[in-house]
């Protein structure tokens, strides 16, 4: 679960990393949908929707939001609703953006605070919106919407609350009941768990099965984990010194590399696919040891 802290430093960080891309994208054809994975920080409210105890619909969380409290969890918009600015302006024309982000959303499923969309549940969510495109006329046929998919962007923002909850602040860690795993082969394990959501299955068995390869995804951005030991949640409860937790931020730069080259891998082996990790651990890490390089991008939290 995210802090409003942290996902207003990212959604920062995200402005600033995206500026850049805007300016390619004005060069390329235009994309018809983005489509956005992940966990709070593209939370736009969906937690409003679950019986979870991790919800954001009070104050102070949306002080500075146009539209109040939304379930967002921070002061302002989220890294999707900033993402989504961008993308707007960059492509303006019969843009779609769709939002799966949830609360507590880890690569596995989680009920450390009641209901959590899993990414693979957020997958079968999208699977359920290809049945509505096949519906309209634009998309009836099956190779316009084979081309309408493999033009759209996927975004994926997930694997904090994994490395959290189920390694940093627990002893029981999936698959592993009696011993406690190296931070790199657990780091291994959720870099391969999470690639099965892309990679093709010869016979699907069931929907959960179906991925999103599969279901026509070619373009994907997948954002690295953020440097959580910097979280004041961790930050907190933990002894360290300076700044941030180190060995939790270790954690995850195990995680992250590890990402690095499975997306290299799923680009090599995957035909027409384009997976690109978005580098902000550095960026945000940065941000948050060195803040005054980043002093005028923040704005004041309203009491």
């Amino acid at each position: 679960m995210r802090i409003m802290g942290s996902s207003s430093s990212m959604a920062i960080i995200f402005l600033l990393t995206l500026l850049e891309l805007c300016g390619l994208l004005q060069s390329a054809p235009l994309a018809p949908a983005l489509y956005v994975f992940g966990d709070s920080l593209f939370d736009s409210g969906n937690n409003n929707l679950l019986p979870t105890a991790a919800k954001a619909n009070y104050r102070p969380y949306g002080v500075n939001f146009v539209h109040g409290v939304t379930g967002r969890f921070t002061n302002n918009r989220t890294a999707a609703d900033v993402i989504g600015i961008i993308y707007i302006s960059c492509i303006p024309l019969f843009i779609s953006i769709t939002l799966y982000g949830g609360v507590c959303v880890g690569i596995y499923v989680m009920f450390l605070f009641g209901k959590c969309l899993s990414l693979g549940e957020q997958i079968l969510l999208f699977q359920k919106k290809i049945i509505e495109l096949r519906s309209t006329t634009y998309l009836r046929r099956s190779i316009a919407l084979r081309k309408y998919l493999s033009k759209s962007i996927f975004l994926f923002c997930v694997g904090s609350n994994d490395l959290i909850n189920y390694y940093i602040n627990s002893q029981t860690i999936p698959f592993f009941k009696n011993t406690r795993p190296s931070p790199q082969t657990f780091a291994q394990l959720l870099v391969d768990t999470l690639v099965h959501h892309f990679q093709v299955l010869p016979s699907p068995i069931n929907n959960i099965l179906q991925t999103l390869y599969y279901l026509g995804a070619r373009k994907m951005v997948m954002f690295e984990v953020g440097p959580i030991g910097c979280m004041p949640s961790l930050a907190k409860t933990y002894k360290h010194t300076g700044k941030c937790v180190e060995e939790a931020n270790q954690l995850v730069l195990e995680f992250n590399k590890r990402l690095s080259s499975k997306l290299k891998y799923l680009t090599s082996t995957l035909h027409g696919s384009s997976f690109v990790l978005g580098r902000v651990n550095a960026l945000v890490y940065d941000a948050i040891i060195n803040p005054s390089k980043y002093s005028k991008f923040l704005v004041p939290i309203i009491p």
